[in-house]
């Protein structure tokens, strides 16, 4: 009889599947999800090198960068309700999480493209303009350390634009009163910077 009671009892943990995953909570599609929005937000990362470089209005590549995870988000709704997000959640946690990760992906391929071409393919012609220097400011580590390295920003306008030159640690910015800044025309009429020498 007890061996009979013994042999019921492994059929229950059997039956009930103790030892095994109730369901997937990472999918195929999920896990291909997630690398878009890591390489979504790499290139997001690149193409923010390229706008310190590049006199354009933030609200462009701003615009671009939430547009397209806008306008992706309703096509691919369906499709990552059911392949991606398997597992129940509000209405309102499924659609932030899309927006989120279209607008890093799609975002962030659009603007990079855009910003890599105008930057790479510009027009031989070269601009020199001098520019004085508004304000500064220090990174939070000491400007004097890791020489070469990225220290701080200016604030500066050209052509009538605000914008934030960045230093290195070896650049005295206390000392400097204007920094003379060599532009090409890009691709899409946007000037990129190719050359800045401060001036004291």
């Amino acid at each position: 009889m007890s061996k009979n009671i013994h042999h019921q009892k492994g059929e229950s943990k059997q039956s009930r599947g103790y030892g095994q995953p109730a369901f997937k909570t990472y999918t195929f599609w999920g896990k291909i999800y997630a690398v878009c929005f890591l390489l979504g937000g790499w290139l997001t990362y690149l193409e923010m090198g390229l706008y310190e470089n590049t006199l354009i209005p933030l609200y462009i590549p701003l615009l671009m960068w939430v547009g397209c995870g806008l306008l992706a988000t309703p096509f691919l709704y369906k499709f990552v309700n059911e392949k991606v997000i398997t597992d129940k959640h509000s209405l309102f946690v499924i659609v932030l999480v899309q927006l989120v990760t279209n607008m890093c992906f799609f975002g962030g391929i659009v603007t990079y493209v855009f910003m890599f071409i105008n930057f790479t393919f510009c027009k031989p012609e070269t601009v020199i303009k001098t520019s004085t220097i508004i304000g500064y400011n220090f990174n939070r580590r000491s400007p004097g350390s890791y020489v070469g390295r990225r220290a701080g920003y200016a604030d500066v306008v050209i052509d009538g634009m605000d914008k934030q030159l960045f230093f290195t640690s070896g650049t005295i910015i206390e000392k400097c009163k204007s920094v003379q800044v060599t532009m090409s025309k890009g691709e899409f009429g946007f000037y990129v910077i190719k050359e800045k020498i401060w001036l004291q």
